[in-house]
């Protein structure tokens, strides 16, 4: 009886062991992999210089009435005020003829020289923009020891129609302005049209006078016309 009981049990774990062995033909579904890299910090990592991309949407959501202000979110990038609508652009504190600014590859100048000189350039119709922090001279001549800002407008469009218009303003300076664009393409053919309208007042000022190279000028209602 012991024995016919000990075969029982002897052929039910050999009937158990079986089932858990897996058939040749069973597939197995492995999950996604995703490999990621840092192809921009890898390319920092090795250079000298630090280049960062500033994206057509950060100049958007960022906008603050002049493009050197739009930008001052980036590490390193300052805007130098020189009115109610302009600026002028720093570079880890470098600026005028120590630093280079490029629209769509030609060197831009004018804002090098004096304090009241700012970018002429519509913010709205730049694109994206790039931004090298550390000597540049080797490729944007001598004036880039302090960085340079590229500037892109020559973007070509994707879609068949597409526009815009915004409406801007400011209470301090009484400014107000308006930009539309328009633009498509067909085939290899596009077409791009863009125009931007600005005009504000003078810049009220906290004060009744203020000082200018040791004169003393009488402020009307507060305000104050600062170069535009």
């Amino acid at each position: 009886m012991t024995i016919s009981i000990l075969a029982a049990a002897l052929m039910a774990l050999a009937v158990g062991s079986a089932d858990d062995v897996a058939p040749d033909d069973t597939t197995v579904v492995l999950q996604g992999v995703t490999v990621s890299g840092q192809r921009q910090r890898d390319f920092q990592m090795r250079s000298s210089q630090s280049a960062v991309q500033v994206s057509h949407d950060y100049l958007q959501q960022h906008f603050s009435g002049s493009l050197m202000q739009t930008l001052e979110g980036i590490p390193g990038v300052k805007a130098m005020a020189i009115g109610s609508g302009q600026s002028k652009p720093t570079i880890r504190g470098l600026g005028y003829n120590r630093m280079v600014v490029s629209e769509d590859g030609i060197k831009h100048e004018g804002q090098q020289w004096g304090d009241d000189h700012g970018l002429e350039i519509d913010q709205f119709a730049v694109d994206h923009a790039e931004v090298i922090k550390g000597p540049a001279a080797l490729l944007y001549g001598s004036d880039a020891i302090g960085g340079v800002l590229s500037l892109y407008t020559n973007h070509v469009p994707t879609e068949p129609f597409s526009g815009s218009v915004q409406l801007f303003g400011r209470s301090n300076n009484e400014q107000i302005g308006v930009t539309a664009k328009l633009g498509g393409r067909h085939g290899n053919w596009f077409y791009r049209m863009g125009a931007t309208l600005i005009d504000y007042a003078d810049y009220r000022v906290p004060t009744d006078s203020i000082q200018y190279y040791s004169y003393w000028i009488r402020l009307k209602d507060h305000s104050y016309l600062i170069y535009h």
